[in-house]
């Protein structure tokens, strides 16, 4: 996810979903930029912290708990932003998106990874390979188009 960003030192990201913070510290090594990280869950939020802290990264990183679906940054703050395997947990993209957008500045850049389906194919047998997915997980495996139609819908530029 690092080698598709654009970023630099004077950069601030912005990590959806960022977990015990693996990417946030990839993005601080390769780029030396500061990475707001947001996750649900209290105790990989602690973990997280509990990191920041004991590598001394006080200055670069920051997390919070909250809803990525709900969140409260002020609009045009981040000058990039990355979702690392969760946006699957978000059941409206265009809600998502939208969200992601508001807080990203003007020309922001935003990198997914993500599992998802080819829905540019012959899709009728799809679901009998994702239900069990989305069940075991409790997720919402959307196709590649779901995310590119919520992405032009929500203002991104696809690339």
């Amino acid at each position: 996810i690092t080698k598709m960003l654009n970023v630099d030192e004077t950069d601030r990201v912005l990590d959806l979903g960022c977990g015990r913070g693996g990417t946030m510290f990839k993005l601080v090594d390769t780029f030396g930029c500061s990475v707001q990280g947001i996750n649900l869950t209290e105790y990989q939020t602690q973990f997280c912290a509990k990191l920041i802290k004991d590598k001394n990264l006080d200055n670069r990183c920051k997390v919070d708990q909250g809803d990525f679906m709900n969140m409260s940054y002020e609009r045009d703050s981040f000058d990039a932003a990355v979702s690392n395997e969760v946006s699957q947990y978000a059941y409206d993209l265009n809600e998502y998106f939208a969200n992601v957008n508001k807080v990203l500045k003007k020309y922001g850049e935003f990198v997914i990874a993500t599992w998802c389906y080819n829905d540019h194919k012959d899709t009728k047998d799809y679901h009998h390979f994702t239900t069990p997915i989305s069940l075991h997980y409790a997720s919402t495996m959307h196709g590649i188009n779901e995310y590119l139609n919520a992405l032009n819908n929500t203002g991104f530029k696809t690339t």
